[in-house]
């Protein structure tokens, strides 16, 4: 707030009514933080990332064979997928 107590334009319902081009902005940059968030969240799910090291120090060794771990994959159906004959079992 600046010193004489008025709220920069925009940022209350009030003042959207009377600028309504700053509607679009704002739902804009909602959609962007609100999608930054879902992004972070799911590449937090990684077994890359470890965030209990004293239960589970190395999660990446829990994953199965088959299980799918990308967040996109264009290519691949993991679901077909058979192991390899050489592979250990850890």
């Amino acid at each position: 707030m600046a010193e004489s107590g008025k709220v920069m334009a925009g940022l209350t319902v009030k003042s959207l009514k009377k600028h309504p081009s700053l509607v679009p902005l704002l739902a804009a940059v909602g959609l962007g933080a609100v999608g930054a968030t879902y992004y972070l969240a799911r590449l937090s799910q990684n077994t890359d990332t470890s965030w209990n090291k004293k239960t589970n120090p190395y999660p990446w060794q829990n994953t199965a064979f088959n299980e799918q771990r990308k967040f996109y994959a264009a290519r691949h159906d993991y679901k077909d997928l058979k192991k390899p004959e050489g592979r250990p079992d850890i």
